[in-house]
């Protein structure tokens, strides 16, 4: 299922940056962003919940987040959750040998795709827990 998703919501992404983005050297885009925010998750993963340094990088996070996905809490909660599995399955990837690596990498590119899915309407939050990105 998360293959076949995969192609059209790259096509519909793509589509949308191109129609969206006034300035090509605009750093401020939300693929952009996502990308800053999956470093943000990885940084919290990587603290006690109790640090100062988690809760600032958490409340960062949130703050960022906030920007490109609707306050709605079952939204949010689950594109946070996304983000958290691809970033976690691409450190994951980094780790290992080829063959589970390109697994790893395309399970991580799964979930991202599944979080711009969501996000644009294309996909909903019972498609993206059938998927079962949260086996990590």
């Amino acid at each position: 299922m998360v293959q076949r998703h995969n192609s059209h919501i790259q096509q519909k992404i793509e589509q949308a940056d191109i129609a969206k983005r006034a300035n090509p050297l605009d750093l401020s885009s939300d693929q952009d962003l996502t990308i800053g925010i999956m470093n943000l998750i990885a940084i919290e993963d990587a603290t006690a919940t109790d640090d100062e340094l988690h809760k600032m990088v958490s409340g960062i996070r949130t703050q960022l987040l906030s920007r490109i996905v609707s306050t709605d809490s079952d939204l949010f909660d689950v594109s946070a959750r996304l983000l958290g599995v691809a970033i976690r399955y691409m450190d994951m990837a980094a780790h290992q040998s080829a063959p589970m690596s390109y697994e790893m990498y395309d399970a991580a590119y799964g979930a991202y795709s599944a979080f711009w899915g969501l996000n644009m309407g294309m996909i909903s939050i019972a498609d993206v827990e059938k998927m079962r990105f949260d086996s990590i």
